[in-house]
């Protein structure tokens, strides 16, 4: 986040540049209290492509595309593998892209400060005011929790948090808050899957031709079509993984028990890790179609003594959970259809559990809003998931189809997903293949009222259709 300030003494017109790659801005006018804000979202002109002579106020954009921010030009481009940045930026257009602004500054502004605040600026981004220069947004990170003791011995009186902890680390955060006082916390890296740095959490098989290791911050195209980072805790969508409910669970924060089941190797084909941000393929799936009689690792976190695992109600194991274990106990099942179920005991009772069924086929769509009403403010957005269930409406961990959006009334898409770091279907499209039986589509408001319905069909699948007010 940047925030450029400047007082001023006259009416005038202001004339923003800014040469970024997305914005999100408001401008806030004080002297004193109370503070006026308002939004400059709507109405920038933007040119991909670079201007270096529209710094200047009187530079005549009239020529440039206008668009509403948030905006992103990146992802609104083409996977392909030629592009310029290759890896490090999964594989989508980059480069330079500029935005310009023009407002009347009201009287009421005269000998005020005032503020601008771009609240997603990417990187490397400079600002202008009237042909001023305002000001440079570089680009940077740091972490290494590992060497926390040995800092707080040479500075015993800070603080210490760790602004990027690995997913597998999880447990070794953990041990660092929970015992040395002085570590407060850590932020992991990264909390959700991001295009670029392709593949850094990258799992592969031993079959498989492409023998590199990873795409991480190059301009390699071996990996392709890895474009996603894959180390985060959630995935591109924002749908959760296992490591996120573990992470819960180890700090507490309301979660008792948690079950997931790792991908089996089969068929003498095995599973590699990549490098320290890898972790094993996981899923809430018991829908393993051919591999009756196989065992299937299935992992069980908890805080709890101990956990049971039972497979179609018969104990398949008990094993402790307890710090020593790191919280957290690995099954082998003998994979069979039916229900999976996990239970987490402190003193002898039951605190906890979690049941995996096996699911049937792919019958039906199923649309579920974050939000059934949204304001009509031409920005508010609502997240709809969309899954793929069987007739008594599981999901389908396995379905894989396309599914095709259409929308009426005062709504747009804004844009789709499925969590995929492989997929190379567009960011901003009318339909999206479904991942582990999932996509997102994310509708946005225009500026007037009424009723949105958002209709989701395929092939071979019962329809779908969901109504979002807009107010």
């Amino acid at each position: 986040m940047s925030t450029h300030a400047s007082r001023l003494h006259s009416l005038r017109r202001l004339a923003f540049s800014l040469l970024a790659g997305s914005i999100f801005t408001t401008i806030t006018a004080a002297a004193g209290s109370p503070r006026v804000h308002e939004t400059l979202d709507f109405g920038w002109r933007f040119l991909q492509g670079d201007a270096p002579e529209a710094t200047n106020a009187a530079f005549n954009d009239s020529g440039w595309r206008t668009v509403d921010v948030p905006h992103d030009w990146s992802i609104e481009g083409d996977f392909n593998r030629t592009n310029a940045m290759s890896a490090a930026s999964g594989y989508l257009p980059s480069g330079i892209g500029w935005y310009r602004q023009t407002i009347t500054a009201p009287p009421a502004w005269s000998g005020k400060r005032v503020m601008v605040e771009f609240e997603g600026v990417y990187m490397n981004a400079d600002v202008w005011l009237n042909g001023e220069h305002l000001g440079f947004h570089p680009y940077g990170y740091n972490y290494a929790l590992r060497n926390a003791p040995a800092d707080h011995t040479r500075a015993p009186s800070h603080i210490i948090v760790c602004t990027e902890s690995l997913p597998r680390a999880t447990f070794e955060s953990w041990s660092h808050v929970h015992d040395e006082s002085y570590v407060i916390g850590d932020f992991v890296w990264t909390a959700i899957d991001y295009i670029g740095e392709a593949a850094i959490g990258r799992y592969s098989y031993s079959t498989d031709t492409n023998t590199a290791n990873r795409g991480f911050g190059g301009r390699t195209t071996q990996l392709y079509p890895w474009n996603g980072s894959f180390c985060g805790d959630l995935d591109l969508a924002g749908f959760r993984k296992p490591i996120s409910h573990y992470r819960n669970i180890i700090f507490e924060r309301g979660e008792k028990l948690y079950m997931a089941v790792r991908e089996p190797e089969i068929n003498g084909r095995t599973i590699r890790l990549g490098n320290n941000w890898s972790l094993w393929p996981m899923s809430e799936n018991w829908t393993w179609p051919g591999l009756e009689g196989t065992n299937i690792s299935v992992e069980v976190y908890s805080t709890a003594e101990k956990v049971q695992l039972y497979l179609n109600d018969k104990l398949i194991g008990e094993q402790p959970t307890t710090r020593t274990q790191q919280f957290m106990a690995t099954f082998k099942v003998p994979y069979a259809p039916g229900k999976l179920r996990a239970v987490a005991l402190q003193n002898g009772r039951k605190i906890a559990d979690q049941v995996l069924a096996t699911t049937g086929d792919a019958a039906r769509i199923k649309l579920t809003p974050d939000h059934t009403t949204i304001a009509a403010d031409g920005q508010d957005l609502s997240y709809v998931t969309v899954e793929v269930t069987d007739k008594s409406g599981q999901r389908q961990p396995n379905a894989d189809q396309l599914i095709h959006f259409s929308i009426s009334g005062p709504g747009v898409i804004a844009g789709v997903d499925n969590g995929s770091d492989r997929s190379e279907e567009r960011y901003q499209a009318d339909q999206r293949s479904v991942w582990q039986g999932r996509a997102l589509v994310v509708v946005r408001s225009t500026k007037a009222g009424g009723r949105i319905q958002l209709t989701a069909f395929a092939p071979g699948l019962a329809n779908a259709t969901v109504t979002i007010r807009s107010r």
